[in-house]
This record gives structure tokens, C-alpha cells and sequence, in this order.
């Protein structure tokens, strides 16, 4: 597993515990207005059945591409070297690959990015990864990794050189109730970037606040956000296409807005091991206003159609358009 920041989580589960797990990546052009989005899923029920999706998406085409492929546990592998292989496509150390052909159209990808910044655990301490809560893990394994390699729809062939993105993984026994990823690279200037995860857990019935955890990363250097000690200073307000939000870490706070245009977002079905669905809204080139504050000064900061602004919750979302699945 030589350069893989971490590793398959569902082949290790002990018999008798549904999980799910996902692998992706965002890459955006540094212009804005064009990016790809890709995700390698698997899914394992408490029967021990296995199953996987592959996912690709494009913005900035027109309406968005965006199909995914669903398979059974034949098509899904973890290879030495490589993190997982669902339907063929792969995601390893430093390249990701992948087709799909599903309702007429074809796409393909063969993608490669450098290590970039180290590796973000959103949790703390790190003793929660190997607890039963929470039952929704978050890890970032390339904060911030410039690409390269071609992307391809029906032959029409992307070339993806210099875009930047990040690589992500996560895992559990079930999807939070409500959530939201945030994310953006070279925001305003280079290297400053911003990752952050928030959510909502139902208990007893009743929502929890919003949790969220994160990291910044401004003139070279990683700020850490959020954590169940600064729930007074997380503040999330989803109001149609835009997000409010405000989260504090030490010494700093985090505030902005992330909006997503109508036309440029894709909805998504994600099924859990008990069988529940939540319904997702991504957009991978939202506009991002960012305020940073700290003692030494307060800084302003925007992205223009290159941030992900991604919404997960029970209710479907009518007015976004549904990929193809196959």
C-alpha cells in the first residue's frame, strides 16, 4: 500500500455489520466554471451482501453529467496499492480511473494528482474513528493536490492540467440525518483552502444542533475548525440555493457563503445499510464568499464557480435534476 493515505474500511468490519464507504475526488479548473466529481462507493448489509456504485460527474458542460453505475460484490475489489476498485475504475495513491456507459452516454476518466498537503482527520480525538460514535467518519487524505490527465464524454476529450482539487473518504454504520460539505481550494489567493463537514443527528427523535469539523489553510498555515467543544460558534443556515454558515476554531473564526446556481447542481439517491436513502444536492462550481478573523486583522476572500456546496437530507430537492443510473 505504498503512498496510500489510508485504507479500505469495509473489508475489515467484523461479520454481522452494515457499513458504507466512499472514496472521491473534486477537481476544478483554476479559471472556475468547470470541474468533475467522482466517487467510488461501496455498501455492505448485515447479511454480509456487498454491492458498490461508480459515480462520475462533469460541470460545466451545460447541465451537468452525471451518471453512476450500480454493481454487485463481483465488481468490487481493493487491490494491492490502490484504495478500491468498483466496476473496473480505480482509485489509488496518486491516479483515479474509470468508464461508464449508461443511457446512451459514454464517459471516461484517467486522472492523476501529486500528494499536495498532508492528510486532515476531521474528528478529534482520533479514538473516534474507532468508536461506535459518531456512525459517520470524515477524512480528507489530499486537502489540496493539483491534476492532471483527460476526461472524456461521447469522445469529446477534457484535459484537466493544472486544476485543483482534493481527494476524500468516508465511512459508518449510517449517513448523519441532515449534512453539508463545504470546500474550496485557492480561495481569493493561493493556497488558502477551506474543508469543512457539518451535520445533524437524529436522537430520540429529535435533532441534534449542527456539528461541524473542518480545516483552513491560509498563508501555509492549518487552522482547525469546529469540534463538539465550539458548538456555540457553529452556526449553519441552508435557505434554498445558499448556505450561511460560521464556525470558529482556535483563534480564529470562519464565516461566508457558498452559492450554487439553478442549472449547475446534480441530485443524487445515497442508500445506507439499513436501506434508508438521503438525498443529495452537489454543486462543484459554487460561488464562495469567505471572511476570515483573527486578532492580527480580518481578511475577505471569494472563489467564483469552483467551491462545493453539497446538501444531504431525507427530503428530495425537485427542482435538481437526477443523474443516470445503470
Amino acid at each position: 500500500m505504498t503512498g496510500l493515505r489510508a485504507r479500505a474500511q469495509v473489508p475489515t468490519l467484523p461479520a454481522g455489520r452494515g457499513a458504507y464507504e466512499s472514496f472521491f475526488l473534486k477537481a476544478a479548473a483554476p479559471e472556475g466554471g468547470r470541474a468533475v466529481w467522482v466517487r467510488y462507493t461501496t455498501l455492505r448489509y448485515a447479511d454480509g451482501r456487498l454491492s458498490g456504485a461508480l459515480w462520475f460527474t462533469a460541470f460545466g458542460q451545460g447541465p451537468p453529467v452525471s451518471l453512476r453505475r450500480l454493481v454487485t460484490s463481483d465488481e468490487v475489489g481493493y487491490p494491492a496499492g490502490a484504495y478500491v476498485d468498483v466496476a473496473g475504475g480505480v482509485l489509488a495513491a496518486n491516479s483515479a480511473s474509470g468508464h461508464l456507459t449508461v443511457g446512451g452516454t459514454t464517459v471516461s476518466w484517467d486522472l492523476a494528482f501529486d500528494d499536495g498537503l498532508a492528510a486532515f482527520r476531521h474528528l478529534r480525538p482520533d479514538r473516534l474513528y474507532r468508536s461506535p460514535l459518531p456512525r459517520t467518519k470524515l477524512e480528507t487524505l489530499n486537502p489540496a493536490s493539483t491534476f492532471g490527465g483527460t476526461f472524456s464524454i461521447d469522445g469529446m476529450e477534457e484535459d484537466v492540467a493544472g486544476w485543483r482539487g482534493m481527494v476524500g473518504h468516508n465511512w459508518g454504520a449510517e449517513h448523519a440525518e441532515r449534512w453539508v460539505w463545504l470546500q474550496g481550494n485557492d480561495i481569493g489567493v493561493d493556497g488558502c483552502h477551506l474543508d469543512i463537514g457539518a451535520g445533524r443527528l437524529l436522537v430520540r427523535g429529535r435533532l441534534t444542533p449542527w456539528v461541524a469539523n473542518g480545516l483552513l489553510v491560509l498563508d501555509g498555515e492549518r487552522l482547525r475548525l469546529g469540534g463538539l467543544t465550539r458548538l456555540r460558534g457553529t452556526s449553519v443556515d441552508l435557505s434554498g440555493h445558499e448556505c450561511c454558515f460560521r464556525v470558529t476554531g482556535r483563534d480564529v473564526e470562519v464565516s461566508g457563503l457558498f452559492r450554487r446556481r439553478a442549472g449547475d447542481s446534480v441530485g443524487w439517491d445515497y442508500d445506507g445499510p439499513s436501506g434508508e436513502a438521503h438525498h443529495v444536492v452537489n454543486s462543484s462550481i459554487a460561488d464562495l464568499s469567505l471572511t476570515v478573523r483573527r486578532r492580527r486583522g480580518t481578511r475577505h476572500l471569494a472563489l467564483l464557480a469552483g467551491a462545493v456546496y453539497e446538501t444531504g437530507s431525507r427530503e428530495p430537492a425537485p427542482d435538481v435534476p437526477a443523474g443516470l443510473s445503470g
